[in-house]
């Protein structure tokens, strides 16, 4: 099994555990990073209190998608370059087969379970109730 890949909750950067940065090991809020943006995360896991985290940005859901979109878009073109030439059923078979492989690929993602995180400063919101 692949080493679990973690996502941050701003940017939505997937990373792995030897990627993420630290400031300070001793602190839960200082010490688990994104490599990208740099923001204070958290495990999801290691909150004990129900939290709701903060909607998902467009920038962060842009960066999660991006791959998906570019396909996307490159599809798109190769069905309205082929279409004068050979038809409209070759553009619609073009759109159909790229459609499945980008959902195929969407799907399967980088293959290694994405643990979601939370910002660091809802650490400090929580307070302990379980007793």
């Amino acid at each position: 099994m692949a080493a679990p890949r973690y996502r941050c909750a701003r940017c939505g950067h997937a990373f792995g555990e030897a990627e993420a940065l630290c400031e300070d090991w001793t602190d839960p809020a200082r010490s688990f990073l994104c490599p990208s943006c740099g923001a204070r995360l958290i495990r999801a896991e290691r909150v004990r209190a129900a939290l709701v985290p903060a909607p998902v940005r467009a920038r962060a859901l842009f960066l999660r998608w991006r791959r998906e979109l570019v396909l996307g878009l490159a599809v798109l073109c190769a069905a309205l370059f082929i279409e004068p030439m050979w038809g409209e059923r070759a553009a619609v078979g073009i759109l159909a087969l790229g459609a499945f492989g980008i959902g195929v690929r969407a799907l399967l993602g980088d293959g290694a379970p994405v643990q979601e995180t939370l910002p660091a400063d809802l650490l400090e919101a929580t307070t302990d109730t379980v007793h």
